[in-house]
């Protein structure tokens, strides 16, 4: 029995003797590889770190914004919300003796602020001769003196007054900020003389047009 149980120890140390010795050769081997495995990995995780500390998963996953901004149009504030206009109307002298000017204008103006206003300037009169003028026939809008020139008059001997056109003026006037405006017209024409025994150096007439900013026009 002794001899049996000693046999069955001698076999064992034997087996495990076997197992534990291993070739220097085999040894270095799974050495190298261990190392490589291990520094692979170290490099491997570092890079991982490196590259989750560079890219941040919340800015990744924001939403990009690809649309323009819009910007209200651009509006001018010069004249503001002004309304059109559109008037026409007639102004005369009153000297008693004869002869008088006739002025029928026309005044026009859209949203954009400046207003156009044109003239047509007559005189009436009955038996009646002027010469001609250049340039010293005189518009005058908010003391802004536009010079014309005018044909010769001659009106023959009549018993009801003649209308004689002397020019077609037009000038451009600017509405104000609020998009009112007024207009202080004179229409000068040189006469030099004497009408009915009545002195004239100049026949005139002048008016006052006063305009809204919702282009409503009003005038004396």
């Amino acid at each position: 029995m002794k001899k049996t149980l000693t046999a069955i120890l001698i076999a064992a140390l034997m087996l495990c003797s076997a197992g534990c010795i291993a070739d220097p050769a085999d040894n270095s081997s799974v050495g190298d590889t261990s190392v490589n495995t291990v520094s692979g990995t170290v490099s491997d995780e570092a890079s991982d770190i490196s590259e989750a500390e560079e890219s941040d998963p919340a800015e990744e996953s924001r939403p990009v914004d690809t649309s323009e901004t819009s910007y209200p149009a651009e509006t001018s504030e010069e004249y503001g919300d002004i309304g059109s206009v559109d008037a026409a109307g007639l102004f005369e002298s009153d000297y008693g003796c004869g002869v008088d000017m006739l002025v029928c204008w026309l005044l026009t103006g859209d949203e954009s602020g400046d207003l156009t206003f044109t003239a047509d300037i007559y005189l009436v009169s009955y038996e009646m001769r002027s010469t001609a003028h250049y340039g010293d026939c005189r518009l005058v809008i908010n003391g802004e003196t536009h010079y014309f020139s005018a044909p010769e008059v001659d009106v023959e001997a009549t018993k009801t007054t003649v209308t004689t056109l002397l020019s077609t003026e037009t000038v451009t006037v600017p509405r104000n900020s609020d998009g009112t405006a007024s207009l202080d017209v004179t229409v000068v024409y040189p006469f030099r003389g004497t009408y009915n025994s009545v002195s004239l150096p100049v026949i005139e007439a002048a008016t006052v047009i006063t305009v809204s900013a919702d282009g409503s026009v009003d005038f004396r």
